[in-house]
């Protein structure tokens, strides 16, 4: 304060100053801290109940043992974990399906490889019960051509097992299905040549595919030594490949006995053998070719062939429009047709 002749000026300490501050916002803040508790009390009972659900959920999965795969209840859950519950019901599913078909699968193959087992048997008491040398070497030939029954059905399972979908064996690259083509009639014409069965092949220079090179393999094989095994020795096997608009098409014909219309659905099912049939086939080669089929999103087809035996028709999209999985229809479908 400036007078005419004087000034006044006043002064007040730091502290006091820091302390009125503090007692004013002690003053302001009193009410909340009361009020705290019991915040703190409804915070946790809302949270409490809005998690309950989850805690039951936790409990559900927890408490399941490893074979219990049906799906988990969205009662009572919060909206926002439904997707969660969706996404992991379609997985339990997916799970359910691949072990229904592993164990019928397995199921199969224990009741198909007791019979080639217990022919192993007889064989072999044959063999050392034979009297003179004549009937020995027949015991042996035949206990021979019973292993070699044996060891293709063998190997057949383990190919049908093999060509069950799996992420980690499925391996997608371009595949020149010609060539592929060629080197299977180059590996089965002696087959061929022994059955004096002509063997032929049309075909452009070059046709790529994306699939799995050894799945494609096994594809083509199957299908032309069928047409080999099934068609009578002085016969024809014509194989074909050509372009129809964005597919690869492999048809295969001869002059076999061919597959009856009613049929033509069956023989996709494992260890299934038509009526009739002759050769001593396990029943194998057409559902390994069918689980090929589905996993590539290609489709097969039966007919008559001009040929007069049988028409088989495998159509595969070019370029890399060839996803890296199948869908869970086309799964069903497959473990439906095995099952049977």
């Amino acid at each position: 304060m400036k007078g005419r002749d004087r000034i006044i000026q006043v002064a007040q300490p730091y502290q006091i100053r820091h302390d009125l501050a503090a007692s004013a916002a002690f003053h302001s803040l009193r009410p909340l801290i009361a009020f705290a508790p019991l915040m703190a009390l409804l915070v946790w009972l809302t949270v409490g109940k809005a998690l309950r659900p989850l805690g039951r959920l936790e409990r559900e999965v927890t408490s399941r043992g490893a074979r219990s795969l049906n799906p988990v209840s969205e009662e009572g859950l919060p909206s926002e974990i439904i997707p969660v519950v969706h996404a992991l019901n379609a997985l339990l599913t997916k799970l359910k399906e691949a072990f229904a078909g592993q164990r019928a699968f397995v199921a199969d193959a224990a009741h198909e490889l007791r019979s080639p087992l217990t022919a192993l048997k007889i064989q072999l008491h044959l063999l050392e019960s034979a009297k003179d040398e004549v009937e020995k070497k027949v015991a042996l030939r035949n206990l021979n051509e019973g292993v070699d029954r044996a060891s293709r059905m063998i190997e057949q399972l383990l190919t049908a097992a093999r060509t069950e979908y799996s992420e980690a064996t499925y391996q997608e690259v371009p595949v020149d299905v010609v060539e592929m083509m060629r080197r299977v009639i180059a590996d089965l014409f002696s087959l061929a040549q022994s059955r004096n069965i002509d063997l032929g092949l049309e075909a452009p220079e070059a046709l790529t595919v994306p699939g799995d090179t050894g799945q494609i393999y096994i594809l083509i094989r199957n299908l032309i030594d069928n047409a080999i095994r099934y068609t009578p020795e002085n016969g024809s096997v014509q194989a074909r490949i050509e372009k129809k608009e964005d597919h690869a098409c492999l048809t295969i014909d001869d002059s076999g006995p061919g597959i009856p219309p009613d049929e033509r659905k069956r023989v996709f099912r494992r260890f299934y053998r038509g009526q009739g049939t002759s050769q001593g086939g396990n029943g194998l080669g057409l559902a390994i070719v069918k689980n090929i089929v589905v996993q590539h999103q290609a489709t097969i087809e039966f007919d008559d062939s001009v040929l007069g035996g049988l028409h088989v028709r495998v159509c595969m999209r070019l370029g890399s429009g060839v996803p890296r999985h199948t869908s869970g229809n086309a799964q069903r479908n497959l473990h439906a047709d095995h099952a049977g």
